[in-house]
C-alpha cells in the first residue's frame, strides 16, 4: 500500500545533486520562470527537472533503512513543488526543502546580488544620460568595483585581472559581435572558464563540430548559450547519440540534429528517454493508439505526465455524458470528479510493463486528493483491450496525440 505523502516524509535525505545537476537545475528553473513560456515547452522543461532527481531518490529509498521510505512516492511532492518555486529566491532550495521536508527560508543578499543590484543602477544612469558607450580604459575599473572575484564550489578564487584576461581571450575566440560585457555576463555565472585557454576551445569546437557535422560558428553559438557544455568529454556525446540511436531507432544523424535543438539531451541520461518513450508508448495503448514514432523519443515528457494523461482519458470516458469541457491537467481532473460527487471508478487498462507503476501512480493520485482509492483497475491483455469499442463523438475532448 502507497504511504499519504501529506502525512509522512522518510527518514533520509533524499537528494545529494552532483555539482552538474545543480548547475543543469538551476538553469531549467530560471527558464520555467518565463511567463510567455508555452504549455508544450513548459511541460518538457518540467520533465527534464522530474527526471534528474528521480535516480536519486530511487538511490536513497532503496537503502535507507527506514522501511516506509521503500515504498515513498515524492512525484507529487515534484509537482507541488514546479507549481511553487517562482516567487522563491533559491527555487532550487525550496524545491529540495520541500522534497526533504526540511524548513526554508529566503537567503540574504549575497555580495553579487549586491553587485547585480549595482550594476543595474549603472545600466539606468547610463541609459538616462545618454552616455558614450565606456571605452576599454574605463572597462576594467568598472570590472573591478563590479566583479571583484567569483566563489564556486571548488572554493576557487579569480581576481578581476584574470576574468578581465579571460574575457578579452574569449572575444577573440567567439568574435566581435560579443561585446565584453556580453562576455563578462558569462563568466560571472560560469567562472570555471577562466581554468581554460583559447588553444583548448579553438579545439573542442572544431572537433564538436566534426563530431556533429555542422560549421564551427554553430557550436560556438551553442556554447555561448550553453557554456557547462565545454565540460562535456566528446566521447561521452558520442557514446550518448549512439544510445539514442539504439533506443530511438532514429539514425545517428537525426539524433545530432535533436541534440543541437534541445542541448537538455547532452545532460540527459539516455535510460531517461527510454523511460519516457515506454511512457507514451503505455499511454498510445491505453488510448487504442498505434506505437509512437521513433522521433518521438526527443520530444515526450516525463513518465508522470503520460499517467496524469491516461488516468484523465479513463476518467473522461467514464464520465461523457457529464462532461462539460475538456479536462486538460491534475486540477481540472480533481474539480471534475468532486463536482459530480466522489464516486468509484472501475477501469481495464492493457498489459505493459508499466501497468503495475500506472496502478501505483494512480492509488498515490487518489489517496491525496480524496483521501481514499476511488480507482479499481484491472490489467487485461492487450488484444482483448484494443477490441473494446471506443466512444464515438468523443474526440474534440482529447488531444490529437
Amino acid at each position: 500500500m502507497k504511504v499519504t505523502l501529506n502525512l509522512y516524509n522518510p527518514n533520509f535525505k533524499a537528494i545529494e545533486l552532483s555539482k552538474e545537476e545543480k548547475k543543469q537545475i538551476s538553469h531549467t528553473l530560471d527558464k520555467l520562470q518565463d511567463e510567455n513560456l508555452s504549455g508544450y515547452s513548459r511541460n518538457l522543461l518540467n520533465s527534464d527537472v522530474m527526471d534528474t532527481f528521480y535516480p536519486h531518490i530511487q538511490k536513497e529509498a532503496a537503502k535507507s533503512e527506514d522501511p516506509k521510505a521503500k515504498a515513498f512516492d515524492l512525484n507529487m511532492k515534484m509537482f507541488d513543488a514546479l507549481n511553487t518555486f517562482q516567487d522563491k529566491k533559491d527555487p532550487l532550495g525550496w524545491f529540495l526543502s520541500l522534497l526533504n521536508g526540511t524548513s526554508y527560508k529566503d537567503p540574504e543578499p549575497s555580495i553579487f546580488d549586491l553587485i547585480e543590484q549595482q550594476k543595474a543602477k549603472e545600466e539606468e544612469e547610463y541609459l538616462a544620460k545618454k552616455q558614450m558607450v565606456k571605452n576599454e580604459a574605463q572597462v576594467p575599473v568598472l570590472q573591478q568595483k563590479r566583479r571583484c572575484f567569483f566563489e564556486i564550489d571548488d572554493d576557487l578564487e579569480y581576481t578581476a585581472e584574470e576574468i578581465g584576461a579571460r574575457i578579452k581571450e574569449l572575444q577573440k575566440c567567439f568574435g566581435s559581435k560579443y561585446k565584453y560585457d556580453d562576455i563578462l555576463n558569462i563568466v560571472s555565472e560560469n567562472p570555471y572558464l577562466v581554468d581554460y585557454d583559447n588553444e583548448y576551445f579553438d579545439g573542442y569546437i572544431a572537433k564538436f563540430a566534426d563530431l556533429m557535422e555542422v560549421k564551427k560558428d554553430e557550436i560556438k553559438k551553442l556554447i555561448i548559450s550553453r557554456p557547462e557544455i565545454i565540460r562535456i568529454d566528446l566521447s561521452d556525446i558520442d557514446k550518448k547519440i549512439e544510445e539514442y540511436s539504439e533506443i530511438s531507432g532514429c539514425e545517428a544523424k537525426y539524433c545530432k540534429n535533436m541534440i543541437l535543438k534541445n542541448t537538455n539531451l547532452l545532460f540527459l541520461s539516455p535510460s531517461i528517454i527510454k523511460q519516457r518513450l515506454e511512457a507514451l508508448s503505455f499511454y498510445k495503448k491505453v488510448r487504442g493508439k498505434e506505437d509512437p514514432k521513433p522521433g518521438n523519443a526527443f520530444t515526450a515528457v516525463c513518465a508522470n505526465e503520460y499517467f496524469n494523461r491516461s488516468l484523465i482519458f479513463l476518467v473522461m470516458n467514464n464520465d461523457r455524458d457529464l462532461l462539460t469541457k475538456r479536462i486538460i491537467n491534475q486540477r481540472q481532473l480533481v474539480e471534475h470528479i468532486k463536482s459530480n460527487g466522489i464516486k468509484q471508478y472501475n477501469f481495464v487498462i492493457p498489459e505493459d510493463k508499466l501497468s503495475e507503476k500506472f496502478v501505483n501512480y494512480v492509488e498515490s493520485f487518489s489517496k491525496k486528493n480524496f483521501g481514499k482509492n476511488i480507482f479499481d483497475i484491472e490489467i487485461i491483455d492487450l488484444n482483448k483491450y484494443l477490441l473494446i469499442e471506443k466512444p464515438k463523438g468523443f474526440r474534440k475532448y482529447f488531444n490529437k496525440e
